[in-house]
């Protein structure tokens, strides 16, 4: 189950305060808050600003908070807009909060598991982007980048040390900030015509039980370790149900608590698949239940459901052997229920497993208390080789050797300041929260949205994360020399054209020198071109005045893609062409390259099929969809004769592959140019669709020739079909003109990301594509048959090969009488 990214819009509705305009609030009212989330909470809003246009002109944006969230926003905002930054941080640093412990591991995508690409421990954003580490790498990595972006902007203000106290409207527009400057013990007021509230969740108590200091979840000290071991028969007291609380539980519990081992087991444990089916169905139906207001038992449903497969897959008698000798432990709540819906299911399941192990092993327990309030028990003074405390839950006495109390962070506090401006916010927000689900809850930034800032950032050229550094680092770029030599072009390097996809692989670089100009180098320069585009990074050694223009229509200018970005282009020639691999036709150079690159896109996709219809396995979450194991047995078939079709005619693949980027049915360099790593989510996502309903369809294949590349045979009647996954369509979204492209085929399978409320039918007028059907002018139905990922198809996928077949038919009758209504009304009107 794929999570789709918010659009502009609604992502503006759930930041802005309404009748404030200009104003936003940023992940303060949110749940499921991790720092990757918050990343992409604030790149989302930036660009959903930018899309639409309230970022031009320059405005001077305020961003108050230097967490995770206020840092990317104030990226994004560097990036999209023209105006200056200022940064309000109350701290002497940014990113406070992470570098308290260097024993707190970050993960970006974790704690959405089971969900597809959980195990991914890249945070790949277009800026600030880091691996799963250390909370102080992650800090240091992110920081890093941070100033980088700064100091080439020139166009941040940075104001460390700034405790804002109030921001006020201004008559006319804009808002006026009141801040103290904490170093110089004086107020300052400053104006801003967009301000983004990012002041977080506030700080954890210093002493939520009278007499225990509490220790901070970001702090060495908070870290259940080795002051915890060595005890006979420990008991530990564990207040609260949120995620801190839930993993502090089971490090507590564990001897030797390694946070990252313990995912790893759980994520990768054999015969997984039931279970996580079972706790994402949990999961939906609870919050169906808590939309509808009605109650529901979180733990009850996991002893349930989950319980019995934990004890057959042996994931509890693994956690039994790791627990701590004669271990005791209690979880304190205030809800009845032990979880909740705000916790992540990766936490809750880790728990659970954890008081499965502690309740049914000998010598050890585990006990849940309800209450309010926790309280010392007055007077109660620990003797030798007794509990240090003693605890009063509400009447209950409890003893323990260590408590450890996760309440969550004082929120009152941190919002005060900003309680006239916000209004009910706080209740707009749960509404939006409420009507969007999954969409709001987990963030997901576009694709969109990454193409438009990842442009920005390597227009910029920015160096990127220290895996990107170490990547480029590693890899010396394959350098390509081509020179004119009479009628033939000279190839010279270190390589010749045949290994050429190898600068596709693992980041490797790519050098090429252009010695004439595009008339003299010939067809050879697109496919050049296209190598470029789509290599990690790339360097034209070429003349500016010659090349910059052709190419900026094939990149930057492409009507046909977002994300394209031309290479760099300087000019000189650095040498290195003594070595000839190659001396021929440009034409045959060209038809090498291509063929091989798309040889390399060939073995992606197979790579990638291969385990998603054994294992559902879909790293990237490219193909996004539950598909049943009996479509998915049937693809597998197909995809075999496919790909070996494709094998054997590199101009069907060819043909395949330039029509599943774009929606215009070309061969020249503008639409080859596409076809490459930048766009292979793309790719196997559509080509997936194309595999799934050829599956239920059955004598589906790839078409060579136009119209369209797909074709489907039903008796002696062979209908021409396009399966197409544009990201724009002659400039403009898909979502709003897929309805007027002249497609030329029978049948369209669009693989369109995201909601879409276009719900276009077969009535509508797409182009004449059949001898004898009516003009567009004459009446509605000569279109072709339109499929995308409707809400009705992703269903009939999830629930087999039947229910698409019969969703498909019912598709065709529809399409077909409303053509024949359509040739009725022709013969009658002649």
């Amino acid at each position: 189950m794929a999570i789709n990214p918010l659009n502009p819009l609604n992502v503006l509705e759930g930041a802005a305060i309404q009748g404030r305009k200009g104003a936003y609030v940023l992940g303060c009212f949110d749940q499921r808050i991790t720092f990757y989330s918050q990343q992409v909470r604030g790149m989302a809003l930036v660009h959903a600003l930018s899309e639409q246009e309230i970022l031009r002109g320059g405005p001077k944006i305020a961003v108050i908070g230097g967490g995770a969230a206020g840092v990317a926003a104030a990226a994004a905002a560097l990036l999209a807009s023209d105006g200056e930054v200022v940064l309000f941080e109350e701290a002497d640093v940014l990113l406070k909060l992470q570098m308290g412990t260097d024993r707190r591991k970050l993960d970006p995508h974790i704690y959405n598991w089971p969900l597809g690409n959980s195990d991914d421990p890249v945070a790949d954003l277009p800026v600030l982007g880091w691996n799963a580490g250390f909370s102080t790498d992650v800090r240091e990595d992110v920081l890093r980048q941070f100033d980088e972006l700064a100091n080439r902007t020139g166009r941040l203000s940075l104001r460390k040390r700034h405790r804002v106290n109030a921001v006020d409207e201004v008559n006319g527009g804009g808002y006026q900030i009141t801040a103290l400057n904490i170093y110089a013990d004086r107020q300052i007021s400053e104006a801003f015509q967009i301000i983004i509230l990012a002041f977080g969740f506030g700080l954890e108590a210093t002493e939520t039980v009278h007499g225990i200091g509490d220790k901070s979840y970001w702090d060495n000290a908070g870290i259940p370790g080795v002051e915890f071991r060595g005890r006979a028969n420990p008991h530990y007291f564990v207040s609260g149900s949120g995620d801190g609380g839930l993993i502090d539980f089971v490090a507590a519990a564990l001897a030797n608590f390694d946070h990252a081992e313990l995912i790893h087991t759980i994520t990768s444990y054999p015969n997984r698949k039931e279970l996580e089916r079972e706790l994402l169905a949990i999961e939906a139906g609870a919050r169906l239940d808590q939309a509808a207001g009605r109650s529901f038992d979180l733990f009850q449903l996991y002893m349930d459901k989950i319980a019995p497969l934990l004890e057959d897959n042996g994931l509890i008698d693994h956690i039994r052997r790791k627990l701590r000798p004669g271990v005791h432990m209690t979880l304190q709540t205030v809800d009845r229920s032990i979880f909740t819906l705000g916790s992540a299911i990766l936490n809750r399941l880790a728990a659970f497993a954890t008081m499965r192990a502690c309740d049914t092993t000998a010598g050890h327990g585990f006990r849940h208390v309800a209450c309010q309030t926790v309280s010392r028990v007055d007077g109660y003074v620990a003797n030798a080789g007794e509990p240090a405390y003693r605890l009063d839950c509400e009447g209950q006495i409890i003893d323990a050797d260590e408590v450890i109390i996760r309440r969550g962070t004082d929120r009152v506090t941190v919002r005060n300041p900003f309680v006239p401006l916000l209004g009910d916010y706080a209740q707009q927000h749960d509404a939006w929260r409420k009507r969007l689900g999954e969409e709001a809850l987990v963030p997901v930034l576009s694709n969109d949205a990454q193409d438009f800032f990842r442009t920005k950032a390597r227009q910029l050229h920015l160096g990127g994360s220290r895996r990107r550094i170490e990547i480029a680092a590693a890899a010396i770029p394959m350098s390509v020399h081509l020179s004119v030599d009479g009628a033939a072009i000279k190839w010279s390097g270190e390589f010749g054209p045949d290994r050429i996809a190898e600068t596709w692989n693992d980041g490797r670089g790519f050098d090429v020198t252009l010695s004439h100009g595009p008339a003299e180098i010939g067809p050879i320069a697109g496919a050049m071109l296209r190598v470029a585009v789509h290599a990690s990074h790339a360097t034209v050694h070429a003349n500016p005045l010659e090349w910059a223009d052709p190419w900026t229509l094939l990149t930057t200018k492409s009507p046909h893609a977002r994300g394209i970005v031309m290479p760099k282009l300087i000019g000189g020639n650095p040498g290195g062409a003594w070595q000839v691999r190659d001396s021929t036709s440009s034409a045959r150079l060209a038809g090498i390259v291509h063929h091989k690159l798309d040889s390399w896109i060939l073995m992606e996709l197979n790579n990638h099929f291969s385990g998603f219809f054994v294992n559902e396995d879909d790293p990237g979450g490219h193909i996004g969809l539950d598909i049943a194991p009996n479509i998915r047995a049937l693809m597998r078939e197909i995809w075999r004769s496919w790909r070996e079709a494709f094998m054997d005619d590199r101009d069907l693949l060819a043909r395949f592959l330039r029509l599943m980027v774009s929606a215009t049915d070309d061969d020249g360099d503008d639409v080859q140019v596409l076809v490459g790593p930048l766009k292979l989510p793309a790719i196997i996502g559509g080509t997936a669709l194309a595999l799934a309903i050829a599956a239920v369809w059955g004598e589906t294949a790839p078409r060579g020739a136009r119209p369209g590349n797909l074709l489907r045979r039903i008796a002696d009647i062979e209908r021409t079909g396009y399966g197409c996954a544009p990201d724009r369509i002659l400039g403009k979204r898909p979502g709003t003109c897929a309805s007027t492209h002249d497609w030329q085929t029978n049948f369209v399978l669009l693989a369109l990301e995201g909601r879409f409320d276009l719900a276009k039918k077969a009535e509508e007028p797409f182009g004449v594509i059949e001898a004898g059907q009516p003009s567009l002018t004459d009446t509605s139905g000569a279109g072709p048959m339109m499929m995308w990922l409707t809400q009705e198809l992703i269903q009939a996928l999830s629930d087999g090969a039947d229910a698409v077949r019969a969703l498909l038919d019912t598709i065709e009758q529809q399409h077909f009488a409303l053509l024949s209504t359509a040739i009725e009304r022709r013969k009658e009107i002649s």
